[in-house]
């Protein structure tokens, strides 16, 4: 049995200077958390621990515009990680203890040029880091797991924003390249254990592309119809992992689908009537960290139809129904990576996604 409670506090102050072609912001973030967490089984207690968690960041931006149409952002901010851990059930040793993690600078600069009203390019390139949460930071058993570190990388971004038609048809298109150390990963131990673990160098380069288009809009029948269109591609992989002695140095990292398409259709035929369309595609991702095991894509579709009047002295009533997974596609909507099967079992990778079903309802509005 695991019981646990977690409060948390933080503070943010800064201060900020306005010029004509500059703005200068500085300022100081201070974030404290307290995780307390007990294990007993069949009421004799096994593991008890209190930790306090301290972040504190200074940070300092100054974007500069030497025209009206370009810009540039740097920044830049100082972190300071503190952990300190109070043992409050010494049978199994006394672990209590401080932690500090090394500073962490996180430099960042970008620029933004709008070309006209209808293009616009931008690029940026940063550093990051992510702590790993409570969970992360205990063993199987409870213990505090003092080998994990926080995850840190570098980001660079290229991007373009344009529009055309009166903003009918707007076009969002990035490219970006992420080099990252100490990813946290999560591994499992057992058929119910799982810890987290670092899984040395990894690199994340992908395309994201988002399209939105005014079809057409009529004040009458057949109304307006509008459209979303969303699509990703990701290459993920390991630069530099080691676990169990087993070497998976240029493989992808699983679980992280290929690509990612989504269109969603809005159609308006009436003032009061209102047609969805969501039909999306996820693509191939592997299983498990030697990629010998693949799961194929899949394609789904949703359709949704609602319509609202208003009640007389009352508010307006909103009627709907739906039906998802249109076609009945067999899929998964959740992936266990690396499974492992117990006694005579076959790993479970997959966790079923609900086959067609149809939803109705009512709301009203006062």
């Amino acid at each position: 049995n695991l019981t646990d409670q977690t409060f948390s506090a933080g503070m943010r102050n800064k201060l900020s200077y306005y010029r004509i072609k500059t703005d200068w912001v500085l300022g100081l973030d201070w974030i404290a958390e307290q995780y307390k967490w007990k294990l007993d089984k069949d009421e004799i207690l096994l593991n008890e621990n209190r930790e306090t968690r301290n972040q504190i960041s200074v940070f300092g931006i100054m974007n500069y515009r030497p025209t009206a149409r370009f810009n540039i952002s740097m920044a830049g901010t100082l972190n300071y990680i503190k952990y300190q851990l109070a043992d409050l059930y010494a049978s199994n040793g006394d672990q209590s203890g401080t932690r500090n993690f090394p500073l962490v600078i996180s430099p960042r600069i970008g620029f933004n040029y709008a070309a006209s009203e209808k293009f616009v390019v931008y690029a940026s390139a940063g550093h990051g880091f992510s702590l790993p949460s409570p969970e992360e930071t205990l063993l199987p058993a409870g213990d505090v797991n003092t080998n994990i570190e926080p995850e840190q990388g570098m980001q660079f971004e290229l991007g373009t924003r344009l529009n055309f038609f009166d903003k009918a048809v707007e076009i969002d298109a990035t490219l970006y390249w992420i080099e990252l150390n100490n990813l946290l990963v999560t591994k499992r131990i057992s058929e119910d254990v799982f810890t987290g673990i670092n899984a040395g160098k990894t690199r994340h380069q992908g395309f994201e592309l988002l399209l939105k288009n005014r079809v057409f809009s009529f004040s009458s029948f057949p109304g307006g119809l509008n459209s979303t269109f969303s699509y990703t591609f990701s290459k993920n992989s390991f630069v530099d992992f080691v676990d169990d002695g087993n070497i998976y140095n240029g493989n992808d990292l699983p679980g992280i689908p290929d690509q990612y398409t989504q269109l969603q259709l809005s159609w308006y035929p009436l003032k009061t009537l209102e047609v969805f369309t969501h039909l999306q595609y996820t693509g191939d991702q592997y299983l498990n960290d030697a990629n010998s095991l693949n799961y194929e894509g899949y394609f789904l579709i949703d359709a949704k139809v609602a319509t609202h009047f208003p009640v007389k002295k009352l508010g307006t009533c909103n009627i709907y129904a739906g039906i998802n997974n249109l076609t009945n596609t067999h899929y998964a909507s959740m992936l266990v990576v690396n499974a492992i099967g117990f006694g005579n079992s076959e790993p479970r990778y997959y966790y079923p996604g609900l086959p067609r079903h149809i939803y109705a309802g009512i709301k009203f509005d006062f």
